[in-house]
């Protein structure tokens, strides 16, 4: 008798356990579960969205405008890009300096030239400087007579453009895009020249486009153009562990002041959708 209370008490004792366990089992379960769902939520809120969806953004800016506009994005941190009539042409203006400087910076890495040589009443350096910051033609004509518009346009096929034409002075927002993208990833030039000429790109002669866009402690490079209907600006911005290419050509008969004002607009949605 004595043995069968001692069994029966042994197995209330283990169900007893065993439903203990269970619950404690069930309940971590249902924490575990509702865990990660609140998680992704947050991060589902704090993601910023894709180029593509600022692209809705963008074409209200320029809706019912008469300039055409020819824009390239690409974000190195999520591998996208935002196209909008990339492949239109447009005058080059002063965009295409940044190519000449990578071909001279080039030529000096190659031995056939040095920064100190003196190309007409100035050095190459000296010229360089006043290429790419201050946009001065002078030089932009000398540098084309001192390596060749031919060198420089053939140059510009083997590092993947496709249509830029230096003789015409043409190209268009996805040639550019890849000037940009290929200085940024440092796939031209070495870094000491690659870094030189960032820092020619910023500070320049103009910064009424896409600069006021810019947070003040995000790195800015850029080169602006202007000629005649073309008005431009095209950019390296880095900031929050992020890097983005941006490139903007327009051609109109509007007045500069709000030329540069639309281009400012766009930049803003771009720079708001992207960091």
């Amino acid at each position: 008798m004595l043995s069968k209370v001692l069994i029966l008490s042994l197995i209330l004792l283990g169900f007893g356990f065993l439903v203990a366990t269970t619950r404690i089992s069930l309940r971590q379960t249902v924490i575990e579960k509702k865990a990660p769902q609140t998680g992704d939520s947050v991060k589902s809120v704090i993601l910023p969205p894709k180029l593509s969806e600022s692209l809705p953004k963008i074409e209200e800016v320029i809706g019912g405008r008469t300039e055409e506009f020819g824009i390239y994005v690409y974000d190195f941190d999520k591998n996208d890009s935002l196209k909008y009539s990339e492949k239109t042409t447009f005058d080059a203006a002063s965009t295409v300096k940044v190519l000449v400087a990578i071909y001279a910076f080039d030529q000096v890495e190659r031995g056939n030239i040095s920064k100190d040589t003196k190309v007409g009443n100035l050095t190459l350096d000296q010229h360089l400087r006043l290429l790419v910051n201050r946009s001065d033609n002078n030089s932009w004509e000398i540098l084309y007579e001192q390596f060749g518009l031919k060198n420089i346009d053939q140059f510009g096929r083997q590092i993947g453009l496709e249509n830029t034409n230096l003789i015409d002075n043409t190209t268009n927002a996805f040639d550019l895009g890849v000037i940009l993208t290929k200085i940024a990833r440092g796939e031209v030039l070495n870094d000491e020249n690659r870094k030189e000429l960032l820092t020619l790109m910023q500070n320049t002669e103009t910064e009424d486009r896409i600069s006021p866009q810019v947070p003040k402690d995000f790195n800015f490079y850029h080169k602006t153009g202007t000629f005649e209907q073309d008005v431009h600006d095209i950019a390296i911005i880095e900031g929050r562990g992020k890097k983005i290419v941006v490139v903007i050509l327009t051609k109109g008969n509007t007045v500069l002041d709000q030329r540069n004002s639309v281009i400012g607009q766009i930049a803003k949605v771009i720079i708001e959708n992207s960091f």
